[in-house]
């Protein structure tokens, strides 16, 4: 199999949801993460599913540098502007590693190609309802389901190759096409959602669109 090792950089609620679903599959995977990298050493990661519940050792790591290279690196931090993602990235590296980018916000996938001109960037949204209630404790609570495009029409087999990798494992998931046109069909699905959750103290997205009245 192509795709034997995995990293997730900044293993929040989705990145160690999606990690543990292939990690079931039988792939060897990793995770990053600032918060909880010592907990998650000690006890298994437990998945509370929707999709049925499973557990799984999770190979922890409070930074990328401790990580060996993967032939696949999930992307799924924060979209903030003080990340180094050079810095991250680099101790994962190796000639035919592909980076997918599960984020919302715009323009991120052009600057991950920018900074990586050698290798396959690929961006995924995420229609999901996920909660990280502890480091080692992931409940999945509705939907699942990935889009996963290319900014390249040279990079549609390898996004096919991933899609294909996914639905493997159980994963529900579509090669979408390219990722500019998702990742602002996201958005504007985001900018409602958002707000009425506020509006509605936390509400989730199951809730409000099964109600009604909004």
């Amino acid at each position: 199999m192509r795709f034997n090792n995995i990293a997730i950089v900044g293993a929040g609620a989705i990145g160690s949801f999606y990690g543990a679903k292939l990690q079931q599959y039988g792939l060897h995977v990793q995770y990053q993460t600032r918060s909880g990298a010592k907990e998650l050493s000690e006890i298994n990661m437990s998945i509370k599913s929707v999709w049925g519940d499973f557990s799984v050792k999770a190979d922890a790591h409070e930074t990328t540098h401790t990580m060996s290279v993967s032939d696949l690196i999930f992307i799924t931090t924060k979209a903030l502007n003080n990340i180094d993602y050079k810095a991250i990235i680099n101790p994962l590296i190796k000639p035919d590693s592909i980076i997918l980018l599960i984020q919302n916000g715009l323009n991120l996938d052009e600057e991950l190609q920018r900074i990586f001109p050698e290798q396959r960037v690929l961006g995924a949204t995420a229609f999901v309802c996920l909660n990280r209630e502890s480091p080692a404790d992931i409940r999945h609570l509705a939907y699942g389901h990935l889009d996963i495009g290319y900014l390249k029409e040279a990079d549609k087999s390898v996004a096919d190759e991933v899609v294909t990798l996914f639905k493997s494992a159980g994963i529900e998931v579509a090669l979408s096409g390219y990722i500019r046109e998702l990742r602002w069909k996201k958005l504007l699905w985001n900018i409602p959602f958002n707000v009425l959750s506020v509006l509605l103290v936390k509400a989730d997205t199951k809730e409000m669109i099964q109600d009604n009245n909004i």
